[in-house]
């Protein structure tokens, strides 16, 4: 489990639909440079693990998702992001090969890049209206 300094994106379940999430998010995690913390609302305790807590089935959960910049920077090129170069004022898009020409990635094209990941991935829909997620957000980032 990934205890990264800022979290990129979080979905709301129920705990007796965690499984299925996380389930759906595997071949994700699969990947290199994805993780996940799973936390319970009420106490705030991060890494829940089922035979520690006594949740009713309905009780909230929180799955809060982190990339590493490896794998942000592999899904920028993948997705052709437009990247402000460091001595000119124009975009291009990004390319891992050039990562030193590129100014960092803005919270606009970071949550972009995550947000177009996890949609790749899953199916926010069906999910949605299988009441698996409850809820799903980017987490907001300076």
């Amino acid at each position: 489990m990934a205890h990264y300094k800022s979290p990129d994106y979080c979905f709301i379940t129920r705990r007796d639909t965690l499984s299925i999430l996380l389930l759906e998010l595997g071949p994700l995690f699969d990947q290199k440079g994805v993780f996940y913390s799973i936390y319970n609302p009420i106490n705030g305790k991060a890494d829940y693990k089922e035979e520690e807590e006594e949740l009713q089935a309905d009780d909230h959960i929180r799955v809060v998702i982190f990339f590493d910049d490896a794998m942000i920077d592999t899904k920028a090129e993948e997705f052709e992001v437009p990247t402000r170069l460091k001595q000119f004022n124009c975009l291009l898009p990004f390319k891992q090969r050039a990562l030193k020409l590129f100014d960092q990635f803005n919270s606009r094209q970071l949550q972009f890049i995550v947000t177009e990941t996890l949609r790749s991935e899953i199916d926010f829909e069906f999910l949605k209206k299988s009441k698996v997620i409850l809820e799903h957000f980017p987490v907001h980032m300076p």
